[in-house]
């Protein structure tokens, strides 16, 4: 679940970037929503290497 997460963020992180590289600017809503994304799964993987590492 984590990795299929981490692999939407991804794709969305690269849109974004091509769109950036044409000259488009992003929506400034779809960059805050891929922030908030990022920070939750980012949590997730902290949370999981914590249990790992006990």
């Amino acid at each position: 679940e984590l990795v299929t997460e981490l692999k939407r963020i991804g794709n969305n992180l690269n849109q974004l970037t091509r769109a950036i590289h044409i000259g488009e600017l992003p929506n400034i809503g779809e960059v805050e929503k891929m922030n908030k994304d990022l920070e939750i799964v980012w949590n997730e993987v902290v949370r999981a290497l914590r249990k790992v590492n006990k």
